[in-house]
């Protein structure tokens, strides 16, 4: 199978750290930034490295963005220059095109333009910081999306000496235990007349707005 291919026009730092990133793994990265001290700087580590003005289309059609098949530009505070990347990439067939931006308004144009996914590189590390702090207070953590997560927690006091059908968890607390710990392995096949204790383990799905209450 053709392994991916990647492009990354413009190297700020998303752009660079994406590039070491995904040159540890072996994949095939074109990079491409005006400042030619910085494109000399990462050559070594890339597949290939060029040097040019990201806001001429002439020089964009002439990198070969036609050979690949996802392509990341990240030039934040330099909006029309996004757009015209973005521009030539969908005219090359480009298949994935992900973009950074410094505000929603821009997210929003770049999404009406044709980019794929727009990166807001500030809110993602707050995101990341976020989950990482929230998850210190459980053994594991999970992201669902659409306001939901995972958490593997002990059983709270109130969960136990009770059959869990007694308990009515999903009716009572929005709670819904999926998993149970036995000898050290997560089981989904969980008996409803089982009773925790508070030594017990288990896997819960609950809204993230109330992961507080299980810490």
């Amino acid at each position: 199978m053709k392994e991916t291919s990647y492009a990354i026009l413009g190297m700020g730092r998303y752009g660079s750290k994406l590039a070491l990133t995904l040159a540890a793994t072996g994949a095939e990265i074109l990079i491409a930034d005006r400042n030619a001290q910085i494109v000399n700087e990462y050559a070594d580590n890339v597949t290939r490295a060029v040097s040019l003005d990201l806001g001429n289309p002439v020089a964009l059609q002439e990198i070969g963005l036609d050979l690949t098949d996802t392509v990341i530009i990240d030039l934040s505070e330099e909006l029309e220059d996004t757009i015209m990347c973005t521009m030539i990439a969908r005219e090359k067939g480009v298949k994935t095109i992900i973009a950074t931006a410094s505000t929603d308004i821009a997210r929003d144009v770049l999404m009406r333009v044709g980019v794929d996914e727009v990166v807001i590189p500030e809110d993602e590390a707050a995101a990341r910081m976020a989950r990482r702090l929230i998850s210190e207070g459980f053994m594991e953590y999970h992201d669902l999306g659409g306001g939901l997560c995972v958490v593997k927690v002990h059983a709270q006091k109130e969960w136990t000496k009770k059959r869990l059908r007694d308990l009515k968890l999903p009716e009572r607390e929005n709670v819904h235990i999926i998993a149970v710990e036995k000898d050290g392995v997560m089981e989904v096949d969980i008996d409803p007349d089982m009773v925790l204790t508070e030594e017990s383990v288990v896997a819960v799905s609950i809204p993230k707005s109330q992961i507080y209450d299980l810490i």
